[in-house]
């Protein structure tokens, strides 16, 4: 039920953003409020506290923010005064995912074994763009363990050409081979 709420709520912040072609910017704020959010679980609580007053709510986030869009402002506005500060952060999130989807970006979460250099990035990125057909912000990782190769996972896609999960492929095929050829020799 509250992510039917949210994404309501979220569509009609989208709707007002793209009407005044401002989807981008209304994003960014949004996003930098929900890393605040995140930083400050005291701030998220006072956010979904039914006690606090709505108008002071919106004093804190002003407090914290600056130069906070007038639409977004009268949006969190209304959100607080309708009682559901409970659920702004999946308010927030929806409207990002919206306003993404719209802007037709995704996120290309890439790990690697070692870092990666600016030209290799800069061609890997283009590869997914070609592939997906959308722009891709990249989420760079590092981790050793994967011995060599890339795990990218984008829009719910994963591709995993790192050698640890070959060499895993190859363990189970010999551990499969090894049970197989066992069975045989019980009959």
């Amino acid at each position: 039920m509250d992510k039917l709420i949210c994404d309501k709520y979220a569509n009609a912040l989208f709707e007002l953003a793209k009407e005044q072609d401002k989807c981008k910017a209304v994003e960014e704020e949004v996003q930098s409020l929900l890393d605040i959010i995140a930083l400050n679980p005291q701030f998220k609580k006072l956010l979904c506290h039914p006690d606090v007053d709505a108008v002071e709510k919106l004093k804190v986030i002003k407090s914290v923010m600056t130069n906070t869009d007038i639409d977004l402002e009268g949006f969190l506005s209304v959100v607080f005064q309708r009682g559901r500060g409970n659920i702004i952060c999946g308010i927030l999130e929806s409207f990002v995912e919206l306003s993404r989807q719209y802007r037709n970006v995704a996120t290309a979460y890439i790990v690697s074994a070692t870092p990666l250099s600016d030209e290799q990035l800069k061609r890997l990125v283009a590869v997914i763009e070609k592939k997906f057909s959308k722009t891709i912000e990249p989420q760079l990782k590092v981790d050793p363990s994967l011995i060599g190769g890339l795990k990218i996972t984008v829009c719910g896609h994963m591709i995993n050409s790192t050698i640890k999960s070959r060499l895993d492929e190859l363990k189970g095929l010999l551990e499969e081979s090894k049970t197989s050829q066992e069975r045989r020799d019980a009959v």
